[in-house]
């Protein structure tokens, strides 16, 4: 466990770790050793690629096979020239032979096109997905991008205005540098250093992403978190049938009603928190849609936090609001008396 920690070089692992007796492994300086490991993976890679093409041409004549073998053996001499040791470049370029579904005889060409630089193959990539996808696509990104935690597929339908029943292949392709996993049905990240770099970035993909600045992706986030939670919260909406249901109880509730709303119960208060402005372009205001979702939802809500077990963070979610609200009186009195 210390090893599979202490192999990303960051400060706080390193501080946490220097009263304890480890062993260093920079792999920095041991280029040959990560070299081998690259190489390792690409046939890895590579033989579970021509694997599935090999069922096709099974039956084919030998001078078939013989050739896919040195479409095999080309394919991984440009990756390891182009890999440069770098693990995750290679991961992607797979990934994009996956989702772009490569004819073998279109591997070796779809590679050689590929950028060696790790920034330029997310640039690639993201400009690919901006150009060919509708506006779901920017919905999609601002809202995976912002959010606090990776999203289930259900979450992110709802918060980036997909169909409910969207194809989840559909969906990554959609999404970019974002892969799905499998055993939750969750969206993240490929690597951290992806969301570093959409982050970060100041050139104009990132612009295209979020025209408005981060902002424009809370904003999002929160006028269809409410509109999400309008439709689905009501009164006992896990058919429980009784008020004091403990859900500490052997008996655990039926949440599936909850699912695709779970993200905007817990988060859409700390997104309204991060607007610096157009508070009452969104409904915060007298009368508005967030004082009608309190009005005809605030019990409901609470239920859904207490079934979510997130009361607690309900309740900082409130004093984050109060504190937002007073804030706000206290700029509007400022402009009042000028």
């Amino acid at each position: 466990m210390k090893w599979l920690v202490s192999s990303r070089p960051r400060h706080d692992i390193e501080t946490r770790l220097q009263k304890s007796g480890r062993a260093d492994l920079h792999l920095e300086q041991n280029a040959d050793y990560v070299s081998r490991g690259v190489d390792a993976y690409i046939d890895y890679k590579m033989s579970d690629l021509l694997a599935q093409y090999k069922e096709t041409y099974a039956d084919r004549d030998p001078e078939v096979l013989e050739e896919l073998h040195k479409v095999e053996n080309e394919v991984a001499k440009e990756l390891r020239r182009k890999a440069d040791g770098t693990f995750l470049w290679v991961a992607l370029v797979f990934k994009q032979i996956k989702e772009e579904e490569c004819n073998v005889d279109g591997i070796l060409a779809f590679v050689r096109k590929m950028p060696p630089d790790l920034n330029r193959m997310y640039e690639q990539m993201m400009a690919q997905m901006i150009n060919r996808q509708d506006g779901n696509f920017r919905f999609c990104q601002q809202a995976l991008l912002v959010a606090y935690r990776p999203l289930r597929l259900s979450e992110l339908a709802r918060l980036a205005g997909l169909p409910i029943l969207a194809v989840p292949r559909d969906i990554e392709l959609l999404c970019g540098l974002f892969s799905i996993r499998e055993s939750d049905k969750t969206v993240s990240f490929v690597h951290q250093l992806a969301n570093d770099y959409l982050m970060n970035t100041a050139s104009k993909l990132s612009a295209r992403i979020f025209p408005d600045g981060h902002a424009d992706g809370h904003r999002t986030i929160v006028i269809r978190s409410i509109a999400a939670m309008n439709e689905v919260l009501q009164k006992d909406i896990c058919s429980l049938g009784r008020p004091g249901f403990c859900i500490i109880d052997d008996q655990t509730p039926h949440l599936d009603p909850l699912k695709s709303i779970l993200y905007s119960c817990v988060y859409w208060i700390d997104h309204l928190c991060e607007m610096a402005s157009d508070h009452d372009r969104i409904g915060l205001c007298d009368n508005g849609s967030i004082d009608a979702f309190w009005k005809n939802h605030f019990l409901h809500w609470l239920v859904a936090l207490s079934l979510t077990r997130s009361i607690s963070e309900g309740v900082a979610a409130i004093s984050k609001l109060a504190s937002l609200l007073e804030a706000i009186q206290s700029l509007k009195h400022i402009y009042t008396n000028r």
